[in-house]
């Protein structure tokens, strides 16, 4: 979902959600709206969640 985002925003917002519990509740309620509107299958989101678990 990042890759919509311009590549300074998207790794700084990675380092947000390694950190606060708050901001991966926030993304993973955001990303399951945006799914829904935009009619997205939930896709592979691994290498977000690995990315979060190797910097934690």
């Amino acid at each position: 979902m990042l890759d919509r985002w311009p590549d300074d925003e998207a790794e700084a917002a990675l380092d947000l959600l390694t950190t606060s519990q708050a901001a991966q509740d926030l993304f993973a309620r955001v990303t399951a709206e945006d799914m829904g509107v935009f009619d997205e299958p939930g896709g592979d989101l691994g290498v977000l969640a690995d990315r979060i678990g190797r910097n934690l």
